[in-house]
């Protein structure tokens, strides 16, 4: 039947001599009806059927019955959430496999680079990581999550400068977005710069004080300055708003000092 409707097509197509000028289209639409179930559609039918169309008189398609269509977001989601999956079980060769996939098909999706960092950071280290991890910022420059993976990436390479100038980049943004004040004040103070992570404590202090992650860098910062009394209250504040294994080794540290 399908053979029989392919031949009407081509048939009607030539009385109408559309042949030479749509033969293309009609190549493909032929193809389509000789390999799956399909209905010719003339500019009539099409009307009819679906009007929300404006079609003009000389145009013919097909209907495909097993047609349906794709949610790009739901796509991305999940080859993503497999990625997750090979990288949990730490099989990067296939983790990179899938998002290359995904990658192909959405080459401009930040959530995509991201995760491609994540994986060449599992199979071949940061250098190759990095690139990644800047291409995901740049797409998505106001989803921060994405600079902060590439300001965690400059710090295991040791590059606090570089760090600081992706972070200070997001605060000049947005200056109360405690994530990026947090791991500036964390790496500031490891690098032994007490005086900007200082800075970078007392704006966390003004845009949210009384947290727990405010009140544990300020133990922090103590700690560094030698202030050890002082340092054990405040981690004992940190503590009361939710135990924590970090908290709880911190006060202990601090008792041991004070």
């Amino acid at each position: 039947a399908e053979r029989d409707a392919a031949v009407h097509a081509a048939r009607a197509l030539l009385r109408r001599r559309l042949i030479g000028e749509r033969q293309h289209e009609l190549a493909i639409i032929l193809h389509a009806l000789l390999r799956r179930q399909r209905d010719l559609l003339d500019a009539r039918d099409i009307r009819r059927r679906f009007p929300q169309f404006a079609v003009s008189d000389d145009e013919v398609g097909y209907y495909e019955h097993e047609a349906g269509f794709l949610r790009p977001e739901a796509c991305i989601a999940a080859q993503l959430a497999l990625a997750q999956f090979y990288l949990g079980t730490r099989d990067f060769g296939k983790a990179r496999a899938v998002i290359d996939t995904a990658g192909k098909k959405w080459p401009d999706n930040a959530a995509i680079s991201n995760a491609r960092g994540f994986a060449q950071v599992g199979a071949s280290g940061l250098p190759g990581a990095m690139g990644s991890f800047k291409q995901g910022t740049e797409q998505e420059p106001k989803t921060y999550v994405y600079a902060l993976n590439l300001a965690r990436a400059h710090l295991a390479n040791r590059d606090i400068d570089a760090a600081l100038d992706v972070l200070n980049g997001v605060l000049k943004a947005d200056p109360k977005f405690i994530p990026a004040l947090a791991l500036a004040a964390a790496a500031t103070l490891q690098a032994g710069q007490v005086e900007k992570a200082a800075g970078y404590v007392e704006r966390m202090r003004q845009a949210a004080p009384d947290t727990q992650v405010t009140l544990a860098l300020e133990g922090d910062l103590a700690m560094v300055q030698k202030r050890y009394r002082e340092a054990l209250e405040i981690y004992r504040k940190a503590g009361a708003k939710g135990k924590g294994r970090e908290i709880v080794l911190a006060q202990y540290r601090a008792a041991a000092l004070a």
